[in-house]
Order: structure tokens, then sequence, then C-alpha cells
């Protein structure tokens, strides 16, 4: 585990008595506790074959660097929280994933408000479309592509990278008095 995330823990008066790492294994055998959704979250994990739990829970997959080896100063945590553009306009498709995306963002803005006073910012990226496997249909078709980003002020699809810095911009001294805000990345998107 990161010893940084061990000592927010350990900051916000969370107990981490027994906190460790686990085997996958370990959820895998009979009397081991329920599941109801499990969610991988580097990159490394990507390609593993996930094994059967109890009670077959839902699963998800974020690929990011691996959080574990992650470094840096517990000085001024930050929390980023991921959330879409989906939840800045009314879908017939995907409104449930909107309104879960909308969560997000009030998350966000309870959890600046709780741990403000212990020097954590807490804020949340709104995503428009970018060119991850989330949205390959939209991209691998050079005609739909070309279609859905002749509406977009800045005619492209976004990249990883326009994520990353604005996620390295709030976790950066940069944004060191930015909290419980969403910033919007989607190319111009929600303005046309």
């Amino acid at each position: 585990m990161n010893p940084n995330a061990i000592n927010l823990l350990t900051h916000l008066e969370f107990p981490i008595e027994g906190l460790r790492s686990k085997s996958w294994d370990e959820f895998a055998v009979p009397g081991s506790p329920h599941l109801d959704f499990v969610i991988t979250v580097c990159d490394n994990a990507a390609g593993e074959v996930c094994p059967f739990w109890p009670g077959q829970p839902m699963t998800a997959h974020w690929g990011i660097p691996d959080p574990a080896a992650v470094e840096g100063s517990d000085i001024e945590p930050s929390i980023i929280i991921v959330s879409s553009i989906a939840v800045l306009l009314g879908s017939a498709t995907i409104g449930a994933y909107g309104v879960s995306k909308a969560a997000d963002i009030q998350l966000a803005r309870n959890l600046a408000v709780e741990y403000g006073p212990h020097n954590v910012r807490v804020n949340c990226i709104a995503p428009g479309v970018i060119k991850t496997s989330f949205s390959r249909a939209l991209w691998e078709d050079a005609d739909v592509e070309a279609r859905v980003t002749q509406q977009c002020p800045l005619r492209r699809f976004g990249e990883p990278d326009d994520v990353a810095g604005v996620a390295v911009m709030l976790a950066a001294p940069a944004g060191r008095y930015v909290t419980g805000q969403t910033i919007v990345v989607d190319g111009g998107d929600t303005i046309v």
C-alpha cells in the first residue's frame, strides 16, 4: 500500500488497523467477504484474468498507472475524481451513466468541505470524448469521428494526456487553492 495513502487516512482519523494489500485469491474462497463491485485500477491488471468471486460482483477497470507506485509528498494531499460531461447534458441513451457521474461531482464537493480543514483538496475532472477504449466506437470509424468532431470547437477528440495535464495541475502546487471544483476537459463540446 502507498505510504502516503496510509498517512492521509491516519491524518483524517480513519482506522487503519488490518489494512494491507490482498491477493485476489483471498476473495475466491468460500466464506470470504461478499463483494458487490470490483474495480481494478492499474495498467498491470488490465490484461489479467479476474478470478471467480462468490456472488459474481460487477467488475470494471480504470487503466491508470499503479496507484501503489505513486510517489509524492503527503504535505498537500489531493484527491481527484474523474466524472464526465455526461452530467451536463441530458441523454436518452446514457442517462444512468450521467446520473452516476453527477454523484462524483457532489462527492467531490462534500469531501472538499469535510477534508478541507485537514488541508486535503478534492476536485473533479469532467472529460468529454477522450480517445480510450471506452469511446472506441466514436473514433475507430473515421466517418463517425469526422461527423462527431465537426461539432466540437477544437475539431478533435481529446487524448488521455489532455486529461492528465489537468490532473497534474490539480495535484501540483499550482492547484493548491482549488478545491471542490469540477474542471471540464472537452475541447469546447459543452459550450456549443
